[in-house]
């Protein structure tokens, strides 16, 4: 046990991940814009076309992350630790790829943190206690 409130400390830190995924999700929804402003007739239609998508697909995952997060925030429990971790590698592979192609930006800075918010509470997260057939398992083995 981490400390005298495990559930709390959890519920701050999934908090945490999600409103930095939701706030970096905005505001790089709110971007596209100024980048099709800048960028509308130096590519070619299909390349313009896919840069949107991505741009904005980007923004739909950090929202759908981000309300995962919100949910287990809300209720203890609402995710196992494997979903935490899961959802947490989200954030951490897109901060590192924009580490890897754009370099140092504060974006992948916020990514980076809500991820690692995300892995500190399914570490907060106790084992999932021994079902039935885990239990027979073990008396069977010696």
């Amino acid at each position: 046990m981490i400390g005298p409130e495990p559930r709390l400390l959890r519920r701050w830190l999934n908090g945490g991940a999600a409103v930095l995924l939701l706030a970096v999700a905005a505001i790089h929804g709110t971007g596209l814009s100024a980048v099709t402003t800048a960028l509308e007739g130096r590519l070619s239609l299909f390349l313009f076309g896919a840069l949107q998508a991505v741009w904005l697909a980007f923004s739909v995952t950090g929202i759908a992350v981000g309300a995962m997060f919100l949910a287990a925030a809300a209720k203890d429990g609402a995710a196992p630790r494997w979903v935490l971790r899961v959802l947490a590698c989200i954030p951490i592979a897109c901060a590192l790829l924009i580490y890897a192609f754009v370099g140092n930006f504060i974006g992948a800075h916020l990514l980076l943190l809500a991820g690692v918010l995300g892995v500190a509470s399914a570490a907060t997260r106790a084992s999932a206690a021994p079902t039935t057939r885990t239990r027979a398992a073990q008396r069977r083995c010696p």
